[in-house]
Parts: C-alpha cells; structure tokens; sequence
C-alpha cells in the first residue's frame, strides 16, 4: 500500500496537464479599437464587441506553473492608453498563467476621448485637413492633422480632447472648427462643422462627396 503511494505521487509530480490561459479584449467605446499581439496586427474590434485570444502555456506540474508573456498594443478612435503621450510607447507586457479568472486577463477599453473621422468617397484628393479649438474667452488653437492628400476609398481619423458638460467655467469650455481643402480648388476652405462640442465617447464623422459639398445635385 505504502509502495502504491508513492507511485502515486510520483505520477503526479512527474506528469503534468496541459494548460491554456485566455486573454480577453472588451471594446466599451462605439467605435472601433485596434490592437497588435506580440507585433501582430489584429483586426479591428467593433465598438461594443469583445473578442478572445488563446494561449497554450505547456503542462503544468505539482510545483510548477506554465506562464508565457505577452505583448499588447491598443488604440482606438474614441481611446488612447492612459499616461501615454504621443510618440511614446504604449506596449504592455501581460504574463498568463493558468489562473483563468485572474482579473488581469480581461482588457477592458472604456472612451477617454473624443474623435473625428473623415472618409472619401469622391474623385477628388482632400489636401490638408485643419481643426481649430476655439475656447469662449476668444482663444483658439489651430492644428493642421495632415496635408499629403487623401485619396478615393481612403479614410483618416484622429482622437481629440472631450469637454463634458457642465460648462460653467469660459475659460475652460471650449468648441471645434473643423475645415478641409481639395486638390484644385486654390484659396478655398471648406467648413465641415463649427462650434461643434464633443463629448467623451462622441466621433464626429463625414463621409465627403464633392457634389454634397459644393451643393450641387
């Protein structure tokens, strides 16, 4: 019996049980949220959609326990990773085990800022695209986001700062102007919105059609 025992134990310490962990990416914002594993492109997850990855650890043991890390990447037209400024890094190391309900598996993305996005659907190239904050004490700031021309069946988005209600404070309130030029058109400036506020979570979208702009038929 005793002899048995430890051929028991030998068993179960000499064998392991292959294990999996799974990450879990939970898109809370309206819009779409794009995100790399270890380098690798992933497509796009819908706003209000999640979306699972699997991960083989190899077998675990009595005394051992299988991780493997991983690395993460995310951006969104409505989300940016807090505490990351442009241009830096915004690379997350996250270490699986087989702890399957361990918080840390769960990515949750919730809207931390505003967006734009602009999409051609017309002949014409957009040149530049600018967007003016104007704040109601009469300051304004002007940004130009691009200007190497946008294409038919392109898009382009970006993600700006929300201002949520209440307004109480001028100096702080603030509205957007968001202007566009085309390829042809010299000296002429096409106003897509003006003083158009955006709320957290909200994206402004316009879909150009040059016959809609001009106003013509």
């Amino acid at each position: 019996m005793k002899n048995l025992i430890y051929l028991l134990l030998f068993v179960v310490f000499f064998t392991g049980c292959a294990r999996q962990a799974d990450l879990v990416f939970d898109n809370r914002t309206s819009q779409n949220l794009y995100y790399t594993i270890d380098d690798e492109i992933q497509e796009p997850l819908s706003g209000h959609t999640s979306r699972k990855h699997s991960f083989k650890l190899g077998k675990q043991y009595l005394f051992n326990t299988p991780e493997k890390t991983v690395k993460v990447t995310a951006e969104g037209e409505t989300f940016v990773t807090p505490g990351v400024k442009p241009g830096e890094s915004s690379d997350r190391y996250i270490t699986l085990d087989s702890s399957y309900y361990k918080k840390d598996y769960n990515l949750i993305f919730y809207p931390n800022r505003a967006g734009f996005k602009i999409i051609n659907e017309s002949t014409e190239v957009i040149t530049s695209f600018v967007y003016k904050k104007v704040r109601n004490n009469g300051e304004d700031t002007t940004l130009k986001v691009f200007n190497e021309g946008l294409q038919n069946g392109e898009e382009y988005w970006c993600v700006f700062d929300y201002n949520d209600p209440p307004f109480t404070e001028q100096d702080k309130d603030f509205t957007y102007r968001f202007e566009i030029t085309l390829q042809g058109y010299l000296d002429t400036v096409f106003v897509l919105a003006d003083r158009l506020r955006l709320e957290r979570g909200q994206q402004f979208i316009y879909v150009h059609n040059l016959p809609n702009l001009l106003g013509t038929d």
